[in-house]
């Protein structure tokens, strides 16, 4: 593609005086690299005034290939301080050869720079501009993206200065714009604060028997227990054949039966003992019952208590 060093997002005609001026200073800044003095900047900014008021259009112009290094204003706005913020890219770096205009029709002025960035200029326009809108042209020389000598560069924008009128009605609602990319994760945020306590969960269902655990070791040997003291008391009765007897062992009354024994001698297999163990009703008195089991003599059962006070 063939591309002119005069770059304007317009069609509009009264753009293309630019062309003399840009056919001119190509030229001149393909014989020379070296940084412009005032005088040279002064000569510029006269030679693009008088471009603007011939209204000159050089069609050769369009045959003359001159690499585009991509200069273009997106937006410029007058602010409550006295300057001109533009905004857009490829703007160059400073190198002496930087310039701003704002104007009307076939009358420019040069403004002041007080910054100037690869992507936002900043210019002052002083108090005395009349409300209005003006023209903004931005013009410098810049090194094309695939290198080569520096190309001049110009681009027009329109801008409002003083009073800005009544707020317009809404527009229309825009098209929906296309997803865009995944952008990259971002850094982790600091720890938050933390929740308040949330409500109490239903308990968890019955888990599975874990292993049997090994064997503890021998624990230490306990305290002696308290000694009861107390007296035993000893009864002998005869059980008759094949009878059920029942014997009492009584303690004193202000003395409980804390244990007792009952049974025959062992000698014989005949008894079989049916309860022995304190009085339910009375725990002074300790309860033995018995049957003789043999059919053809009876046999003596012996008992015990051991009485202690309550």
């Amino acid at each position: 593609m063939r591309h002119t060093a005069l770059k304007m997002t317009t069609n509009h005609s009264y753009l293309r005086p630019f062309a003399v001026l840009v056919l001119g200073l190509a030229l001149a800044s393909a014989a020379s690299a070296q940084r412009a003095s005032l005088a040279d900047l002064q000569q510029r900014i006269v030679e693009l005034k008088a471009a603007i008021a011939a209204e000159e259009f050089k069609p050769l112009l369009e045959d003359v290939p001159v690499p585009d290094a991509g200069l273009e204003i997106a937006a410029a706005v007058h602010t409550p301080d006295a300057q001109i913020l533009i905004a857009g890219q490829n703007f160059g770096e400073p190198n002496g050869k930087e310039i701003v205009l704002i104007g009307t029709g076939t009358s420019f002025q040069a403004l002041s720079i007080s910054d100037w960035q690869d992507e936002a200029i900043a210019a002052d326009i002083g108090t005395d501009l009349p409300a209005g809108s003006y023209h903004i042209v931005v013009s410098n020389e810049v090194t094309p993206p695939d290198g080569g000598d520096p190309v001049l560069q110009v681009d027009r924008f329109d801008v409002t200065v003083g009073a800005q009128g009544p707020q317009g009605s809404e527009g229309p609602a825009g098209l929906q714009g296309e997803t865009g990319a995944q952008g990259p994760t971002g850094v982790t945020g600091p720890q938050g604060a933390a929740g308040p306590q949330g409500l109490q969960g239903r308990p968890g269902l019955r888990g599975f028997p874990g292993p049997q655990g090994p064997v503890g070791p021998q624990g230490p040997v306990g305290n002696a227990g308290p000694m009861l003291d107390g007296r035993w008391i000893f009864e002998s009765s005869s059980c008759g054949t094949n009878r059920r007897c029942a014997y009492t062992v009584a303690c004193a009354a202000t003395e409980f039966a804390a244990m007792g024994a009952c049974g025959d001698s062992g000698s014989a297999d005949g008894i079989r003992v049916i309860y022995s163990g304190p009085r339910p009703e009375n725990h002074s008195e300790w309860r033995c019952i018995v049957r003789n089991r043999n059919v053809g003599s009876s046999r003596t059962v012996h008992r015990g208590a051991y009485c202690v006070d309550k």
